[in-house]
């Protein structure tokens, strides 16, 4: 098995990772932590315990909405909405992560050190 992130790093990049997904449709909280654990190859496995209250908190913020819905006589689910100050949010986090990548390739290419990579 892959060696988890981090409890930290998986804090401090929580909420670009959920607007992220947002930002592509709608979710509910099982599919994101899905989604996050197929594209982290297994890295991030986030439990319901640890992803609701991140959740909560952003939709306190105004940065996302919930909706219940039911699909295909199926049980209901709480659906999360992208709003526009997430969007605002999520540019203004890519933009601290940028900046904090540039500085952090330089730290380590001047320690003789492999960048990060950009993929």
């Amino acid at each position: 098995m892959a060696k988890p992130i981090s409890k930290s790093l998986m804090g401090a990049t929580s909420m670009l990772m959920i607007l992220s997904i947002l930002k592509q449709k709608d979710s509910y909280g099982y599919e994101i932590s899905k989604i996050l654990f197929k594209e982290s190859d297994g890295r991030i496995d986030w439990q319901a315990g640890s992803l609701y209250p991140i959740l909560k908190k952003m939709e306190k913020q105004g940065l996302i909405k919930s909706d219940w819905l039911i699909e295909d006589n199926s049980r209901a689910r709480r659906y999360y909405t992208i709003l526009d100050k997430g969007l605002e949010k999520m540019d203004e986090l890519r933009e601290d992560w940028q900046l904090l990548c540039t500085i952090l390739n330089k730290l380590l290419v001047n320690a003789g050190a492999e960048p990060i990579t950009k993929e």
